[in-house]
């Protein structure tokens, strides 16, 4: 899993696994299926919306396989890891500001302070 299929699914978040369903929408007939269960960032309820039973079931099958892997993948991070970049990111205002930090410290040569440094 890359880190653009976690970006694709980043604004949705499940309470439950089991909460997702596949169901029908009747107010609408360019859309009549719909998956349940999202929620967006601020808790809201997110549906997608889908013209047929089968795109929407295999939607919902692509979306439990991808939070699955990302559970799994978060499984492998350590302890340790996990509490420094929780300490980083409530020093800092931004959500995304501990991806910035490591990628300017990958381009920066910590001796000299300038150029790029290889991976």
């Amino acid at each position: 899993m890359s880190l653009r299929d976690l970006e694709e699914l980043a604004h949705l978040t499940i309470p439950k696994i089991r909460s997702l369903k596949v169901r029908p929408y009747p107010f609408s007939e360019t859309s009549p299926w719909c998956i349940t269960g999202l929620r967006n960032k601020n808790g809201k309820r997110a549906r997608l919306f889908f013209k047929t039973k089968s795109d929407a079931t295999a939607e919902l099958d692509r979306i439990k396989i991808k939070f699955r892997d990302a559970g799994e993948k978060a499984l492998e991070v350590t302890d340790e890891l996990r509490l420094a970049a929780l300490k980083c990111a409530r020093r800092s205002p931004s959500y995304n500001a501990l991806y910035h930090f490591t990628s300017f410290f990958n381009r920066v040569d910590l001796v000299t302070g300038i150029g790029m440094r290889s991976i």
